[in-house]
């Protein structure tokens, strides 16, 4: 159909819609109620207490906020203490920061469940103004956003899933898009997350998809696309490069990448393990798509085969993939399967037919944003609605040394600390006369000292001497770790405090705070 005649009938259909109707929700906004309050609700725990990442961002953020600009030093460790630092995710730490401040932590809880959900949302209204049956759309939308539920964690990668649900409808439009109209999405993308990467080669993909039909077939209108994209991909990088790290912003990503040590001791960058639950269900994804594209019967479309072959690729070299690969396959899946979908008869065909007879009438995002201000209001209420408590305002003292930190701050308790690594972001934010070993920023840190924290932590020959070296006089570590227990049988060390959670010890020449101090919380072993 015509795009010109298309949105026409659009418009029409929507003014002829009975008010009554257009008070219904739509198929989008329903999609948009049950994510983002199912993700909220059942899923907040693990939003907030996956790892300590969360507060690290909150604690550049609020410094951000209080001191007006940009945080370009190390002043957080001890380990890195004055080395030039690049705040490569300044907006999305001052953005999570803004929202704590109003709201506390179930405000955050409530943003990240809200970008989830818009990211459903928009995907299924791309699909929706691409021709894509409304159910169809759904499932697609549903099937993404299921992909990404292991990286359900407030942190500003949930601003790339929404940057990447923006970026298919400039690349897969209804009519003509210019080159300019990708300038705001990569300008506020590159400065909110490094993902922005990933949205500069998905315009290449598209780019080179188009440039091998072109080969095939000499087309005029291939040949003006592919300048297009080539000018669109010209634009993106140009502003991406408008942050405080520049051209080292995007070097900084790649180089990360080829850390081999990091790569190879950071969890989400190791390929899928398919001996595990997670693993067998992508297996069996993977194997669904290509299924479906092979039971079809006919070619697909070259982005269609070139984005999954490239997105198996790289799902398959590293697990944190994987939502990008739902976020891309499955609309591309969507929009090529929408004929054979509609085609469907039976009663999966009468209530595909159902629901696009009555999402034809429905009003598009008045219910979606209803619920997004809902969500907002228990968030800046604590948590609670009508003293109900919903989500959480506070972490988890049974993942964090909650209890060990109030005592040391009390106790005004001082020396060079070592801690787990999984607990550096949360030391960063609830200990702030602290100064870190080591943090979730390993891409800052480096592999080196990376590799120091794992000699230390897995008790490697000459741990002691490596805690003498760099003057450690705290070690903080979960109580039953490997490293507490060695720490237990050296006589330079003594439990200064130790809860179910975590043990604290000092030297025996511990600071004057802690002299006399006894141990609290629950006993030892």
């Amino acid at each position: 159909m015509n795009t010109v005649a298309a949105e026409s009938e659009e418009r029409a259909g929507r003014m002829a819609r009975p008010l009554a109707a257009r008070a219904v929700p739509s198929v989008a906004d329903l999609l948009f109620l049950f994510w983002a309050f199912a993700i909220a609700l059942a899923f907040n725990h693990r939003l907030l207490n996956s790892d300590g990442d969360l507060a690290r961002h909150l604690r550049l953020g609020t410094w951000m906020l209080e001191h007006g600009r940009l945080v370009t030093v190390d002043r957080f460790s001890h380990t890195a203490y004055g080395r030039p630092f690049i705040a490569y995710e300044w907006l999305s730490e001052v953005v999570l920061a803004a929202v704590h401040r109003v709201a506390g932590l179930s405000g955050v809880v409530a943003l990240s469940a809200i970008l989830l959900g818009l990211t459903g949302f928009v995907l299924m209204r791309f699909l929706q103004r691409r021709g894509v049956d409304a159910a169809l759309a759904y499932v697609a939308a549903s099937a993404a956003l299921l992909l990404t539920s292991p990286h359900w964690v407030a942190r500003p990668h949930l601003f790339t899933f929404l940057g990447i649900a923006c970026l298919l409808p400039l690349l897969e439009p209804r009519g003509r898009v210019r080159p300019w109209e990708y300038a705001p999405l990569f300008l506020a993308w590159a400065n909110l997350h490094p993902g922005f990467v990933f949205g500069l080669a998905l315009i290449g993909m598209f780019l080179a998809a188009d440039a091998l039909d072109w080969l095939r077939t000499r087309s005029p209108e291939l040949a003006t696309s592919i300048r297009l994209r080539a000018t669109s991909l010209g634009v993106a990088l140009g502003v991406s490069l408008i942050t405080p790290g520049g051209v080292r912003q995007v070097a900084h990503v790649f180089g990360t990448l080829g850390d081999a040590y990091l790569m190879d001791t950071t969890q989400e960058f190791l390929s899928p393990d398919f001996h595990t639950a997670t693993g067998k269900a992508f297996l069996l994804v993977l194997l669904a798509v290509a299924g479906a594209l092979i039971h079809r019967g006919k070619r697909p479309r070259t982005v269609t085969l070139l984005g999954f072959l490239a997105m198996t690729a790289l799902a398959l070299n590293a697990r944190r993939n994987i939502p990008l690969f739902g976020l891309v396959v499955f609309p591309l899946l969507a929009l090529e399967l929408d004929a054979e979908w509609c085609a469907l008869g039976g009663v999966l065909g009468r209530l595909r037919a159902s629901v696009a007879r009555q999402d034809a009438q429905a009003g598009v995002g008045a219910w979606a944003a209803g619920a997004a201000l809902l969500l907002a209001g228990i968030g800046v209420n604590g948590g609670t609605l009508a003293g109900a408590r919903l989500l959480p305002d506070r972490f988890d003292p049974r993942v964090f040394p909650v209890q060990a930190v109030q005592a040391a701050r009390a106790a005004h308790l001082e020396g060079k600390l070592f801690h787990d690594f999984a607990w550096g972001g949360y030391l960063l934010w609830a200990w702030p006369e602290q100064k870190v070993f080591i943090d979730g920023a390993t891409d800052f840190y480096g592999s080196e000292l990376l590799r120091a924290y794992v000699s230390i932590e897995e008790g490697y020959p000459g741990w002691q001497a490596a805690l003498d070296r760099r003057g450690i006089s705290l070690v903080l570590m979960p109580r039953r770790s490997a490293l507490a227990a060695e720490l237990r049988r050296e006589p330079a060390w003594r439990v200064w405090h130790q809860d179910s959670t975590a043990v604290l010890f000092v030297r025996a020449a511990a600071p004057a705070a802690a002299a006399g101090r006894t141990s609290v919380g629950a006993p030892g072993p």
